[in-house]
């Protein structure tokens, strides 16, 4: 079992700053990863839709989260130093996959209500659930990963937020010139270039993210001799 990080010993800055460089140091390996399974769905979706009539969106909110999984495991493989397996990666996302898939739903729907109810709900506990992932994939806890993040997390609840305050200004600095781009006039007829600017955008928020979620997992556990070298 992971060893949380004493109290007050936990730092959002250097979590988030550690996870910049991370991204930055594999923009590529992880846009690249990002927006290739992303097509994928989107191409699904669409074939799904023009040929049964049925809507995508469900598929989406289905194999979202073996994307999310995916880019944790290469974010935390560039981590270590390690090289990207293709068939590891699909056994250890095949071995937890029932989780990965319907807890990332829940802390999806959790955080949904959060902010339904106010703001800041929601903001909590979207950061405590940042780490839920990499703890699916990598403390092997099955269905009981969903608490055992809510028990490592919560005591750093509120650097957490500033993490994920962070990761939403660099999104909406990712996302917004190209939302704005897309909205010109001239770009409804352009569908194919459109939708590719906004898969470009997502994939990068989305390598972003993973590297934000390993680090957060790294830096709860503390004391990681094989990562801790990132946070000096």
């Amino acid at each position: 079992m992971a060893v949380s990080t004493p109290p007050g010993a936990f730092s959002g800055a250097q979590i988030f700053r550690a996870a910049l460089n991370l991204w930055l140091g594999n923009l590529f390996v992880l846009t690249a990863i990002s927006f290739l399974f992303g097509l994928f769905l989107l191409t699904v979706s669409s074939v799904l839709q023009l040929g049964l009539g049925v809507s995508g969106l469900a598929l989406e909110f289905m194999l979202g989260p073996i994307g999310s999984g995916l880019l944790v495991l290469v974010a935390a493989d560039l981590l270590a130093e390690e090289p990207i397996d293709p068939a590891a990666l699909s056994r250890r996302i095949t071995a937890v996959i029932g989780p990965l898939i319907i807890l990332s739903i829940v802390g999806t729907l959790l955080t949904a209500m959060g902010f339904f109810l106010l703001v800041l709900p929601g903001l909590y506990v979207a950061a405590v659930l940042l780490p839920l992932v990499p703890v699916i994939l990598m403390e092997h806890q099955g269905w009981q990963s969903l608490g055992h993040t809510w028990q490592m997390a919560q005591p750093h609840a509120w650097p957490l937020v500033g993490v994920l305050l962070r990761l939403l200004a660099v999104g909406i600095v990712l996302l917004v010139p190209i939302l704005l781009i897309v909205s010109l006039d001239g770009f409804e007829n352009l569908q194919i270039l459109s939708a590719g600017l906004t898969l470009a955008g997502s994939a990068l928020l989305s390598g972003l993210a993973a590297s934000v979620s390993v680090l957060t997992y790294y830096g709860l556990r503390g004391g990681d001799d094989n990562v801790s070298e990132v946070f000096e």
